[in-house]
C-alpha cells in the first residue's frame, strides 16, 4: 500500500479560493476538459504526468480533479512522492 493521499470533498472544493499558491489541475484528457471543466482549472492530463510533474512548484498546493477521483488520487500520490503538496477531489466531476 502506498502513502496516504490528501483528499478534499466537492463541498470543500466549492469553497476554495485559487491563486498562485493554490492551483486546481484537471487531469482528464483534453477532450473531456474542453467539454466541461471548472473555470479555475488548468488541464494537465494524467497520461502525460511524466512530462509535467517535475515542472510543478513545491511551494504551491495543487488540488487535482478528474471524472470520478481515481486518476486524481494516482496523480496526487505521484506528486506526494516528489514532495509536492497535492490533494485529490473525492468523486471528481461526477459529484459536481
Amino acid at each position: 500500500m502506498g502513502p496516504i493521499v490528501s483528499t478534499v470533498s466537492v463541498r470543500e472544493l466549492q469553497r476554495m479560493a485559487f491563486d498562485r499558491h493554490k492551483i486546481l489541475i484537471d487531469v482528464r484528457e483534453p477532450a473531456a476538459f474542453a467539454h466541461r471543466h471548472l473555470p479555475e482549472a488548468y488541464n494537465l492530463p494524467y497520461q502525460s504526468i511524466g512530462q509535467w510533474k517535475y515542472q510543478l512548484d513545491p511551494d504551491v498546493e495543487y488540488i487535482l480533479i478528474c471524472e470520478h477521483g481515481g486518476a486524481a488520487l494516482r496523480a496526487a500520490r505521484e506528486l506526494d512522492c516528489l514532495g509536492i503538496r497535492a490533494a485529490a477531489v473525492v468523486g471528481g466531476y461526477s459529484y459536481l
